[in-house]
């Protein structure tokens, strides 16, 4: 059975798309197969990966279309890319099991399916959380992402009313400067939340660098472009954490 990870956030800026490519380019650097979903009408993560916008993409998922029909095999990985017709999804789906009954029609083909979420509350996060075996919650390490956590935490658990099986992986802090006082009182803080929720921070937080916007801008994986840089490095000891849990 594969695992499928849902990454969310309940705030654009908060590294969940950053997180999303890196989790599943390092997932493949171990020989895994991996697919990248892209549920974010921003559809920031097609455009990293260097996906064709003007190809099938999510919504013909959603609308039935086979995943070999939409999937594109690019030289950064494998990827459902996203739409701008995903603002309208919460007027579109029907139910919350959309995703999940489109990832029955090819998905077990990959070891691991990754959900980049939107960044607000609705249906899209409803059916990535339905079809996921787990969630990433990634938050900024500054003070208004904490507020937001709770609210994540409350989306999961109504999601675990239909889906018993999923659970949450952890916390993945990003943007972590570790020279200020007031980010490692940051960080100090959501490990406490993560603990009242019944989770963890998944150790370390990500170091913030410029290089992950450069990568990304230059349509590359951050392990190709700088894979010495802090970020990389981070990611890197996170998933080892992850295949460890």
């Amino acid at each position: 059975m594969n695992e499928i990870i849902a990454t969310i956030s309940r705030k654009g800026g908060s590294g969940k798309t950053t997180t999303a490519l890196c989790i599943a380019d390092q997932l493949r650097r171990r020989g895994s197969s991996v697919l990248l979903i892209d549920l974010d009408a921003k559809r920031n993560a097609s455009k990293a990966i260097n996906a064709d916008l003007s190809r099938a993409n999510v919504t013909n998922l959603l609308d039935g279309a086979k995943l070999e029909e939409v999937v594109q095999h690019t030289s950064n990985g494998d990827i459902v890319p996203g739409s701008i017709y995903l603002n309208a999804a919460d007027a579109i789906l029907t139910n919350n099991h959309e995703l999940k009954k489109a990832l029955q029609r090819g998905g077990d083909q990959y070891d691991y399916i990754i959900i980049d979420c939107p960044d607000t509350p609705g249906r899209l996060t409803a059916n990535a959380l339905t079809a996921a075996t787990s969630a990433l919650i990634t938050v900024k390490a500054e003070p208004f992402s904490f507020d937001g956590i709770d609210d994540l935490a409350a989306t999961i658990a109504q999601a675990k009313e239909t889906n018993s099986s999923l659970k949450i992986r952890g916390i993945v802090v990003t943007a972590y400067d570790g020279r200020s006082r007031e980010a490692k009182n940051q960080l100090a803080a959501f490990r406490d939340k993560a603990a009242e929720i019944g989770t963890e921070v998944i150790e370390p937080p990500i170091r913030a660098t410029s290089k992950v916007y450069e990568a990304q801008g230059r349509r590359v994986n951050l392990s190709d472009y700088a894979p010495k840089s802090t970020a990389a490095q981070d990611y890197k000891t996170i998933v080892d954490k992850l295949l460890e849990q």
